[in-house]
């Protein structure tokens, strides 16, 4: 193919989707664009269009497409957490500017918690809940066990329907009251 780009005074490299010292050579899986330089998304089969790095498969969960580079939205601070009574916790978290990171339209929130029965690794998932105008939220989680510790933490949802749950989501450790 031998299809290289040149420009004055920076040099030349291999036409996006290319490689090589004649630039003949397709990118290796997993590599996009101009010499290949460049690593695919969080692509579903690592794979991505050698050209433009679109994700043809799909994003892994929790990235945002085409081009699975960013996550979808989440709080990057944790919410604040009170027992308020042996039943009940009261969550409290903001939307503003600033404490969001990610990519998406987050039209839910979902409050997920867990205790020391569901497993280290299952997190009971509350009803979704539209995010409200305001960028303060308050929220109750009730019928819960007295003298428990809970983990919390609270999910975007995007218009979309996906949501990024991984490892950056803050968690808060809390025990609600004892009878």
């Amino acid at each position: 193919m031998e299809m290289k780009l040149c420009r004055p005074k920076i040099g030349c490299s291999c036409a996006p989707g290319l490689k090589g010292i004649l630039c003949d050579k397709e990118c290796s899986e997993g590599k996009y664009g101009a010499g290949c330089r460049q690593k695919c998304g969080h692509c579903i089969d690592y794979t991505c269009d050698p050209y433009s790095g679109h994700c043809v498969t799909g994003c892994q969960e929790g990235y945002y497409p085409p081009y699975c580079q960013k996550s979808y939205k989440y709080l990057n601070t944790a919410p604040d957490v009170t027992s308020v009574d042996y039943d009940k916790l009261l969550v409290t978290f903001s939307t503003e500017p600033g404490v969001m990171s990610g990519n998406g339209n987050p039209a839910f929130y979902q409050l997920q918690i867990k205790d020391a029965e569901n497993g280290p690794n299952t997190w009971k998932e509350l009803e979704p809940i539209s995010l409200p105008a305001a960028q303060n939220v308050s929220v109750n989680i009730t019928d819960l066990k007295p003298g428990t510790s809970y983990k919390v933490r609270v999910v975007l949802l995007d218009i979309d329907g996906n949501s990024y749950q991984d490892v950056n989501i803050p968690v808060v450790n809390v025990y609600t009251k004892c009878i």
